[in-house]
C-alpha cells in the first residue's frame, strides 16, 4: 500500500505522474492511495503511475483535499527525497500562497541575446 500527495503532476524527476491533473495554484493537494497487493498488481500500478493512468485502476483511490492525515502502523515518509520515520501519524495542510517563485529582474539578459 502507498499513499502519495502531489501539488504538481510529476514526481521522480518527471518519470512518474502521481498527480496527473495536479495544479500548484488551485489550493489543493492531489491524494493517491494504492491498495495494490501482490507483485503483479504492484507492477501494474507502477506502469500506470509512469503514464499517469493509475487513477483509472480499481485498486487506487485518487482524490484531493486541503488537509491530509495518514496514521496507523509505523511508516516511512519520503518528502522530496528527504526520508523520515518510522512514524505513526503525519498531517499535511495546504497553505495557498505559502510558496512562490520570484524571478529576478535581469535587464542585462536582453543585451546579451
Amino acid at each position: 500500500m502507498m499513499a502519495g500527495l502531489a501539488n504538481a503532476p510529476s514526481i521522480a524527476g518527471g518519470t512518474a505522474q502521481l498527480g496527473p491533473d495536479a495544479d500548484p495554484t488551485d489550493g489543493l493537494t492531489d491524494v493517491t492511495v494504492s491498495l495494490a497487493t501482490g507483485w503483479l498488481a504492484r507492477v501494474g500500478y507502477a506502469v500506470a503511475l509512469t503514464r499517469g493512468r493509475h487513477p483509472e485502476r480499481t485498486d487506487v483511490i485518487h482524490t484531493g483535499g486541503t488537509t491530509v492525515r495518514v496514521s496507523g502502523a509505523p511508516f516511512h515518509v519520503n518528502a522530496d527525497g528527504e526520508l523520515t520515520g518510522p512514524i505513526r501519524e503525519r498531517t499535511w495542510r495546504v497553505e495557498p500562497g505559502a510558496w512562490r517563485l520570484v524571478l529576478p529582474d535581469r535587464p542585462n539578459d536582453a543585451a546579451s541575446d
